[in-house]
C-alpha cells in the first residue's frame, strides 16, 4: 500500500489527498499517515507547483521575461531601481516591532532571525523592499479591507518614503513590482500610477517563480513564525 502510494505521488505530484483516496481505496486519514509517517513527505505552497497554462498565459509570460530581460539589458541599474510589494501577510505577533525586526533581518539576509511571541490576534504586515532591503511597511489596521482606495494611499506614503529614504531612486526613477491581485490592479490604482509617471513590471498570471516575495520572502517567515 505504501509503495503503491509512493508510486502514484511520484507520477503525478499535483494528486490530492482525496484523489490518492479514491485510487487506492483506503481512508483520508491512513493516506495521510502513509504520506507523513511513511514517506515522510510534507506538503509544500501549493502555488509552487507549476500550473498548466494556457497559449495565452503562455505568451503573456514569454513576452513579460523577454521585457524584463531587454530592460536589464539596456539598463544596468534595472534591478536596483525596482520595488517589490509583499502581498498582505497575516502575522500574529506579540510584538509589532519584532516583526519588523523580523522582516528587516529576512529581506537583508544578514542578520540572525529571531522568533517573536505569538498570540492570537492576527495582524497584515505589507512591506515594499528593494535592493538595499525594506524601504517602506505599514500595518493594515483592524477591519480594513485591502482594496484599490486603501493601496492607492499606501502608494501616496511609499513615494514619500522613498524621496525621503532613498534620494538615489527617487531622483532617477524607480519601478514598482506588484502581482494582479485586485487591489494592485483596481482602476483607481492604474490611474494613480500612470499620473504620476511610476513604470509598472507586469506580473504574468499564475507566476509566483517571478515574484520574489512569493517565491523566497513568505516561506521563510512562516518558518519565523512557526511555533
Amino acid at each position: 500500500m505504501v509503495e503503491q502510494v509512493k508510486q502514484l505521488i511520484r507520477a503525478d505530484r499535483r494528486m490530492t489527498i482525496e484523489e490518492l483516496t479514491q485510487e487506492v481505496g483506503i481512508s483520508h486519514g491512513s493516506i495521510h499517515a502513509i504520506l507523513s509517517d511513511d514517506l515522510k513527505m510534507k506538503r509544500v505552497s501549493a502555488k509552487f507547483v507549476p500550473r498548466l497554462l494556457n497559449p495565452n498565459q503562455m505568451e503573456t509570460r514569454q513576452l513579460t521575461a523577454a521585457e524584463c530581460f531587454e530592460k536589464s539589458t539596456e539598463d544596468p541599474t534595472f534591478l536596483e531601481t525596482s520595488l517589490q510589494v509583499t502581498r498582505p501577510v497575516h502575522l500574529r505577533p506579540g510584538d509589532k516591532d519584532a516583526v519588523i525586526r523580523m522582516a528587516h533581518n529576512v529581506l537583508s539576509s544578514t542578520k540572525e532571525i529571531t522568533s517573536c511571541q505569538i498570540q492570537k490576534k492576527k495582524v497584515m504586515l505589507v512591506a515594499f523592499f528593494g535592493n538595499e532591503g525594506v524601504v517602506h511597511h505599514e500595518f493594515v489596521p483592524d477591519g480594513q479591507s485591502v482594496n484599490g482606495p486603501f493601496y492607492m494611499q499606501v502608494l501616496k506614503r511609499l513615494r514619500e518614503a522613498i524621496r525621503r529614504k532613498r534620494p538615489a531612486k527617487w531622483q532617477g526613477g524607480w519601478s514598482l513590482h506588484h502581482d494582479n491581485a485586485p487591489s494592485h490592479t483596481s482602476i483607481v490604482v492604474q490611474m494613480w500610477l500612470a499620473k504620476k509617471n511610476i513604470l509598472l513590471l507586469h506580473q504574468p498570471p499564475y507566476s509566483p517563480d517571478l515574484a520574489p516575495s512569493d517565491f523566497w520572502l513568505f516561506p521563510k517567515i512562516k518558518i519565523v513564525l512557526t511555533p
